[in-house]
């Protein structure tokens, strides 16, 4: 009987790091994923152009306003 609380013992435990570990990467991949599109982005290049007469520039970054 005490092999048998040992055997369900450690089953238990592997089951609970099991859970851990996939509710870790999920929790990792949703992040994740937003910041590897942030830094693709960020590497894009970025076409942009100045007309001094005027002094207006078209293309680039979106401000932040």
């Amino acid at each position: 009987m005490v092999l048998f609380g040992i055997w369900v013992s450690q089953h238990r435990n592997w089951l609970y790091g099991i859970i851990a570990l996939g509710l870790w990467v999920a929790a990792y991949w949703v992040y994740l994923k937003g910041d590897l599109h942030n830094y693709f982005k960020a590497r894009r290049p970025h076409h942009w152009s100045v007309d001094m007469v005027t002094k207006t520039s078209k293309g680039g970054r979106p401000s932040a306003h």
